[in-house]
């Protein structure tokens, strides 16, 4: 099919133009894409204006201009009318239609004018603007290397302080630049560890003024749910946030950004990300159930998002999966994107998970965005299909059971681990048939290369976690649990403990003694997520694991050795503490999972405090060596992480929770994490001023670079020092 869409396209040879772009007929073939202006094998000057357009009955959700295969803009919508920088040269500019059934494109050769041409290897050698010009802000700044060498990186130097990195053979971007007198300057450095440098000075008359410059990052970002892939939920690089300045008088909610749609997902957070045509920002990620994504400012100074996306058309009868679909609210009204996404800094890709009902029919994909752009990546997205071999529940009648997109619900957070992201679903308050999936997908090329059914023989095993992304450890090696379901410990293992390889082979397992009762009250240990802590010294468990469940027992496992299902108790794993979380017999109950910090773990159970344990010798203590004075959590846990500089001040941060369907604010709490029973702050100190919106069941806020970030109902709240 996408060879017959290509065969489909048709470049336009009609002269366009910017100021004609109602003269742009797009070509009457469907799906395509038609570019009016530039006009194949023409010569242009820079910038370049790119008018193009489609007539796809489908629906065109966005357009991607591709310079030499590099996505410079995504436009949304079925025209794009934009003027782009472009350096002299041959060039070729590609136009790409995304629609329901994926994409499209067109493209023409081109020839920009103007001398840019380096004569000496190696060199670097500064296009635009010219030495001594007069210019306005923001900075138009071009150049290129002919090096023949690999070029590593190219840095941008405003008065010799580097303002922005990139990577290939030429830089082409706008900078921010205050009036007066500048030096610019570009370095390349290749991979013999040669610098080529060149620069210019310039003279920036009045224009609009620059956006402050973001300030200096302390991290390069937090990039997956719990901050880490053993899902710690420790940021130990937070050098502004302490114990002393985190209080009501100081500290308090900086500024609010609105959303369409719930947000379940954890927000991410990625400094200095060069956004085109914006600038550089420190920018935290957040998605919706409405299936929206949005990319904002995280220092404030920007009020609107740097960009967003949006995977519904309702022309086109795309819209949001349904609840009352399905019969189930557990979710709501809408189910887009619930699970909390995952980014490559390498590659500068989040990659999410979309639930779209398409024409009455359930759909879900993979999206790979460019975090600077929103575009989508090559081959994103893909449609998310599978089937294994089985008897159980939902199959064909012939030994088959396929992935049914309406009642998988993914809950978990992704899991970018050995060059795959992981996906992992459960059900919808056990609507169904469902089952406990895991797919792998290559992160590169976005093709499926591993399958794993948690029950292929028998029912349900659903994967959810509380929202807590699948764990691996330093080796890649996975662990995630099941709830309520078929457990024979082969093939099927429902509420268990599991521990997978890269290929989603089972290696090791762990089943508690009273599956059976476990199973029958609905009190799996699927509720709660696999904490991998870090390697422990001087200890006969060395790698351990810590997971809970819904009757509120705590299980310490050895990853090595995770004991398997033994009958009449659980006394072959390192230690288990039944009832430890929640508050009594009815109500002892965990979801989600706990954080980890100087040989410390925190867990909100069920109507229960904050509670603080402490680690020593390979073994957990099964009183709290503290706990806060308050219960944080009603029907629900609380989701805690920690920032601190280091081994040093320490500050454990919960979002309270409230009940299944709250009209009620969230509470934001910060706690010092050497004593959890000294509370630092909380957003109800100063009455109605640090306010959150709407509590969300499960939320996790964010701590990064002396900000921290709450996602409740339809807002991204923000905190930081006064």
């Amino acid at each position: 099919m996408r060879l017959l869409l290509a065969a489909l396209v048709v470049v336009c040879f009609t002269f366009c133009g910017a100021t004609q772009a109602s003269a742009c007929t797009a070509s009457s073939v469907n799906p395509s894409v038609t570019i009016c202006y530039p006009l194949a094998n023409q010569v242009v000057s820079s910038p370049v204006n790119v008018n193009a357009r489609s007539t796809d009955s489908r629906a065109v959700s966005s357009l991607s201009i591709y310079i030499d295969n590099v996505l410079v803009q995504t436009v949304t919508g079925a025209s794009a009318n934009i003027s782009i920088p472009v350096a002299a040269g041959a060039h070729v500019v590609k136009v790409v239609g995304t629609d329901s059934a994926g994409t499209f494109s067109s493209s023409v050769n081109i020839t920009v004018s103007g001398s840019c041409t380096d004569t000496v290897d190696p060199s670097v050698k500064i296009c635009v603007p010219a030495n001594g010009a007069t210019v306005t802000s923001p900075v138009n700044f071009i150049a290129t290397t002919k090096d023949s060498k690999t070029i590593s990186a190219f840095y941008v130097y405003l008065d010799n302080v580097a303002v922005q990195k990139t990577f290939g053979s030429q830089i082409n971007t706008n900078i921010a630049v205050g009036s007066g007198t500048h030096n610019l300057r570009i370095q390349a450095w290749d991979v013999s560890g040669a610098i080529l440098q060149a620069g210019v000075n310039v003279t920036v008359g009045s224009g609009t003024p620059p956006p402050p410059p973001p300030p200096p990052s302390t991290l390069s970002g937090m990039f997956t749910y719990h901050n880490d892939n053993g899902r710690s939920g420790q940021n130990k690089l937070e050098t502004i946030l302490t114990p002393a300045n985190v209080n009501v008088t100081h500290f308090g909610k900086k500024f609010t950004r609105s959303v369409t749609g719930k947000i379940y997902a954890q927000p991410l957070y990625v400094a200095g990300v060069t956004i085109p045509n914006k600038g550089t920002f420190n920018v935290v990620y957040v998605v919706t159930e409405h299936d929206s994504v949005y990319a904002f400012d995280a220092d404030g100074a920007v009020s609107t998002p740097l960009w967003s996306r949006s995977f519904i058309n309702t022309a086109a009868g795309i819209t949001p999966g349904q609840g009352s679909d399905i019969g189930n609210y557990d979710i709501g009204t809408e189910i887009g994107i619930t699970s909390t996404p995952v980014i490559d800094p390498s590659s500068g890709t989040i990659y999410m998970v979309a639930e779209t009902k398409e024409n009455g029919t359930y759909v879900q994909r993979l999206h790979a965005l460019n975090i600077a752009t929103g575009g989508e990546r090559s081959g994103s997205p893909v449609k998310i299909q599978a089937t294994v071999n089985g008897s159980g529940t939902g199959g064909d009648g012939a030994g088959h059971i396929s992935f049914q997109p309406m009642y998988q619900n993914q809950r978990p957070g992704l899991l970018l681990a050995n060059g795959n992201v992981y996906i992992a679903w459960a059900s919808h308050g056990d609507a169904g048939p469902y089952h406990g999936w895991v797919m792998a997908y290559n992160a590169s090329s976005l093709q499926q290369v591993a399958v794993f059914n948690a029950t292929r023989n028998g029912a349900e095993g659903g994967i959810w976690q509380g929202g807590a992304g699948l764990s691996a450890d330093g080796a890649g090696v996975l662990y995630l649990s099941t709830g309520n379901g078929t457990t024979d410990f082969n093939p099927d293992f429902g509420s268990s403990y599991l521990k997978l390889n890269s290929s989603l082979g089972v290696v090791d397992y762990f089943t508690p003694y009273n599956v059976s009762a476990l199973n029958s009250g609905d009190l799996d240990v699927g509720s709660s997520g696999a904490l991998v802590l870090p390697t422990q010294t001087n200890t006969t468990h060395p790698y351990m694991l810590i997971g809970g469940s819904k009757n509120g027992t705590v299980y310490v496992l050895n990853r090595d050795n995770m004991g398997h299902f033994q009958s009449g108790s659980d006394s072959q794993i390192i230690q288990s503490f039944p009832k430890l979380l929640g508050r009594n017999s009815v109500d002892d109950q965990f979801f989600g999972i706990g954080s980890y910090w100087n040989t410390n773990v925190y867990f909100v159970g069920a109507f229960d405090h904050l509670k603080q344990f402490k680690i020593a010798n390979g073994l957990m203590s099964g009183t709290p060596a503290a706990m806060s004075s308050q219960a944080l959590a009603s029907d629900r846990s609380a989701e805690p992480v920690v920032s601190a500089n280091g081994a040093s001040n320490g500050i454990v941060w919960v979002i309270a929770t409230d009940t299944l369907y709250s009209s009620n604010p969230a509470v934001l709490h910060a706690y010092s994490a050497s004593n959890v029973g000294t509370e630092l702050y909380n957003s109800n100190q100063a009455g109605t001023r640090d306010q959150p919106g709407l509590v969300m069941k499960f939320s996790t806020p964010t701590v990064a670079n002396g900000k921290v970030y709450v996602c409740t109902q339809g807002r991204l709240d923000v905190y930081g020092l006064f």
